[in-house]
C-alpha cells in the first residue's frame, strides 16, 4: 500500500469464506510477525559497518555513520530542498545552505538548517521528523540560536504539503519582519500530495544509489504533475548517475524556468553531462556559468560544488596543476562539520588526483578522510565508491587483502541498491585481485560479469580491458585457443570504438600472443605500433622479446630503464613486474645480481607466486637444496592456478 508499506489484506467473496480467511489469518499473523522480526534484524546486521583492517594502514575507518535510528530518512533527505525552495519565495529571508547533524539525544541525525534574515542575522533551525508514522506526519522545529536553550514547536498533519507549509509560514513569521513574496520567480515544485510524497522518495533511493528505484518514483512523479519541475530535474540527474548523459541532457534541454536556484541545479549538471560526452569545451563554458549563478545566489558551498566538477573534469584531461587549483579553492569554502558530503568530494577527488600522479601514501590517507566525512553525512552510495576508489590503490601497492576487502564491501552496497555501475567497478577490482592470487575461476566468473554489465552501461574501454585480463590469464595458463577468443574480442570492440586507449590493449594483446608463439619478427612490428603512443609499456615488452631470444644485455637494459622511469611512481605492482622480470634473468645468467634483486624485490610488498619460485632458484644456485625445496613447496601450495608446468619442471629440478 502506498504511503503504508506492505499489508497482508485477504479477497472477501462471501461470510462463510471471510469467517476460514479470519481463522487463517490469526493462524498466520504471529508467524508473519516473526518473520518480519527476523528480516529485520537481519537487515541491521547486515547493514552494520564492518571493522576494517588494513595490514600497513593505521587509520581506523570502522565508524560508518548513516543517517540512522531515525525510521524517516525519507522525509530528511527531501526536506532541506523543499524548505529551501518554500522560504526562497519570501525576500525576508535567505537559505545559506542545509546539512545533517546529531539532535540533542545523539541517537539521530535531524535537519539542519541555516539561513540569513532581513537584517543579516546567521540562524540555525533543526527539523527532526523521528516521530512520524505511517498515518500521520510530524516535524519538531528547534531553535538552536540561545546557547543552553531550546525552543521547540511541534507541527502535525496527515499531508506532506500541509505539513511542510506550516513549517515555512512559522519560520516567514518569527524569523523575519520582511513577509513580501517574489511573485517574480516561478512555482517549480507541485501542490499534488502524491507527486511530491513520489518525489521524496525518489530523492531517497537517489541519495542511497538505488538510482533505478528513485528513476520509478521521480517518473511517477512527473506523471501525477507533468509540470513538476524540479522532479524532471532530480529524474535528468538519476539518468546521469545510470550512466546516461545524452538522456539527461534531453530533459535538461526541455525544463525552461527563471527559478535562480533551479537554473543553478539545471546548469551544472549540463555540464557534468557534456563532460561526461567529452565535450568539454561546452562544459567549461557551462560549468563557468554555473559559477556566476553560484555567485549570484550568495551560496558558497554551491560555488564549492562547482569547482570540484571543474577539478575532475580537468584531472580527466590530465590538468593536474589546474585540478589541485581548483580543489584548494574549493577546500577554501567547505567545513567538514557543516558539509561533509562535500568535503567528502572534494578529499575523494584529491586523492584520484595524487593517485594518478603516483603519491600512493597521500592519496590512501585522503581516501580514508573522504570515507569518513561521506560517513558523517549518511551518504552511503559515496561511502561505497570511495571504499572502489581506495581498492584500486590498494591493488597498485599489492595490498590485495584490504582492497579485496574494501572492494567487497562496495560491491555488496552496490548489489543491494541495485547500482549498475558500482558493480561493474568492483567487480573489475575483484577480478584483477582473484587473478594476481590465482584465483583462475573466480577472476574468469567476475570478468565474464564485467563483460556483460560494461555491454549494459556501454562501457567499451572498461569491456575491453577486462577481455585484455583474460587474455593474459588464458596465455598463462596455456590456454591459446581462449586467450585468441579475447583478442579477437578486443579487435572487434576496437572497429565498434575505435579509441587510442582500445587500440593499445589490442596491440599489447597481439604482442603477448607473439611472444606465446614465438613469433618474434611480429612482436617487432607490432612493437613499432606500440612505442608511438605507449612508449613506457613497449620498454618492457622490448625486454621480454630480448629475453625470449637470449640477448640478455639488451633485455636488462631495457628492464632497467623501465624500473628507473618508475622507481619513484609508488606503483608496487609495476615495480614488481620489472624486478620479477630481472630476477628471472639473472637466474638464466647466474649473475651474481640476484640475490640483491630478490631482496629489492622483497620491499615492495611481492605476490608470493613468483617471488618464491625465484628465492627457491637462487637457493639451489648456491646448494642450499632443503631452503630450495621447501621454498618451492611452499609456492605450489598458496599460488593456486598460477602455478603451471614450468613451475612444476622447477620443482622437479
Amino acid at each position: 500500500v502506498y504511503g503504508q508499506g506492505l499489508r497482508f489484506i485477504p479477497d472477501v467473496t462471501d461470510d462463510s469464506s471471510q469467517t476460514n480467511l479470519n481463522k487463517s489469518y490469526k493462524f498466520f499473523l504471529p508467524l508473519l510477525i516473526l518473520l518480519a522480526i527476523i528480516i529485520s534484524a537481519w537487515s541491521i546486521y547486515l547493514l552494520m559497518p564492518k571493522q576494517k583492517v588494513f595490514s600497513k594502514i593505521d587509520i581506523d575507518v570502522s565508524q560508518n555513520k548513516s543517517i540512522g535510528l531515525n525510521q524517516n530518512n525519507w522525509l530528511i533527505h527531501a526536506s532541506g530542498g523543499y524548505l529551501t525552495y518554500l522560504l526562497s519565495r519570501y525576500n525576508g529571508l535567505q537559505v545559506d545552505g542545509f546539512s545533517y547533524d546529531d539532535s540533542t539525544e545523539k541517537s539521530y541525525d535531524v535537519l539542519s538548517l541555516k539561513i540569513t534574515n532581513h537584517v543579516g542575522k546567521k540562524l540555525n533551525l533543526w527539523v527532526d521528523f523521528k516521530d512520524s508514522t505511517d498515518e500521520l506526519f510530524v516535524v519538531k522545529l528547534i531553535d538552536n540560536n540561545i546557547i543552553g536553550q531550546k525552543n521547540a514547536i511541534v507541527f502535525r498533519s496527515e499531508k506532506i504539503l500541509n505539513l511542510f507549509e506550516q513549517t515555512s509560514q512559522w519560520i516567514i513569521s518569527n524569523y523575519t519582519l520582511n513577509s513580501e513574496v517574489n511573485d517574480q520567480i516561478e512555482l517549480v515544485f507541485t501542490d499534488n500530495e502524491y507527486a511530491l510524497e513520489s518525489y521524496f522518495r525518489g530523492v531517497e533511493a537517489e541519495k542511497t544509489g538505488n538510482s533505478n528505484l528513485a528513476i520509478t518514483y521521480l517518473k511517477t512523479a512527473t506523471n501525477h504533475d507533468p509540470e513538476f519541475k524540479y522532479a524532471w530535474y532530480d529524474l535528468a540527474v538519476g539518468y546521469r548517475k545510470q550512466g546516461d548523459p545524452k538522456k539527461a541532457l534531453s530533459i535538461l534541454n526541455a525544463i525552461k524556468t527563471n527559478h535562480p536556484l533551479l537554473q543553478y541545479h539545471i546548469t551544472l549538471v549540463k555540464a557534468q553531462c557534456l563532460d561526461m560526452t567529452q565535450d568539454f569545451v561546452q562544459a567549461e563554458i557551462m560549468y563557468q556559468n554555473a559559477y556566476d549563478a553560484a555567485i549570484n545566489l550568495k551560496q558558497v558551498e554551491k560555488q564549492s560544488a562547482v569547482l570540484v566538477s571543474q577539478a575532475i573534469m580537468n584531472r580527466k584531461l590530465k590538468k593536474h596543476e589546474v585540478s589541485e587549483t581548483y580543489l584548494k579553492k574549493a577546500l577554501v569554502l567547505t567545513n567538514i562539520e557543516t558539509q561533509p558530503y562535500l568535503f567528502g568530494t572534494i578529499l575523494n577527488t584529491y586523492a584520484k588526483l595524487e593517485r594518478d600522479q603516483g603519491h600512493y601514501d597521500s592519496a590512501i590517507e585522503k581516501s580514508l578522510l573522504a570515507i569518513e566525512a561521506f560517513s558523517k553525512s549518511g551518504d552511503l552510495r559515496y561511502v561505497a565508491q570511495t571504499k572502489t576508489a581506495l581498492s584500486s590503490i590498494l591493488i597498485l601497492r599489492n595490498e590485495f587483502q584490504s582492497a579485496k576487502q574494501l572492494a567487497s564491501d562496495a560491491l555488496f552496497y552496490a548489489e543491494e541498491v541495485n547500482n549498475t555501475r558500482g558493480m561493474s567497478d568492483n567487480k573489475t577490482k575483484l577480478a584483477m585481485i582473484y587473478q594476481k592470487t590465482g584465483r583462475f575461476d573466480l577472476a574468469i566468473q567476475n570478468w565474464n560479469e564485467v563483460i556483460e554489465l560494461t555491454e549494459k552501461l556501454e562501457l567499451y574501454g572498461n569491456k575491453a580491458e577486462a577481455h585484455f585480463w583474460l587474455v593474459k590469464l588464458y596465455l598463462h595458463a596455456d590456454n591459446l585457443s581462449a586467450g585468441l577468443i579475447h583478442l579477437k574480442q578486443i579487435e572487434q570492440i576496437y572497429n565498434e570504438e575505435p579509441r587510442l586507449a582500445i587500440n593499445n590493449l589490442w596491440v599489447e594483446a597481439q604482442i603477448l600472443m607473439a611472444f606465446k608463439q614465438m613469433d618474434f619478427s611480429n612482436a617487432k612490428i607490432l612493437l613499432a605500433q606500440l612505442e608511438k603512443d605507449s612508449y613506457w609499456q613497449s620498454v618492457l615488452y622490448l625486454g621480454d622479446l630480448a629475453l625470449l631470444q637470449e640477448k640478455f644485455d639488451a633485455a636488462e637494459r631495457h628492464y632497467l630503464e623501465y624500473y628507473k622511469h618508475h622507481e619513484n611512481s609508488g606503483s608496487y605492482t609495476d615495480l614488481v613486474d620489472v624486478l620479477n622480470r630481472l630476477s628471472q634473468l639473472y637466474i638464466l645468467t647466474k649473475s651474481e645480481k640476484l640475490i640483491n634483486n630478490i631482496n629489492k624485490t622483497a620491499s615492495f610488498n611481492p605476490y608470493i607466486y613468483p617471488n618464491y619460485v625465484y628465492k627457491a632458484q637462487s637457493a639451489l644456485l648456491m646448494n642450499n637444496t632443503i631452503e630450495a625445496k621447501g621454498l618451492i613447496e611452499e609456492a605450489k601450495i598458496k599460488s593456486k592456478d598460477l602455478w603451471q608446468e614450468n613451475d612444476e619442471s622447477i620443482l622437479k629440478q
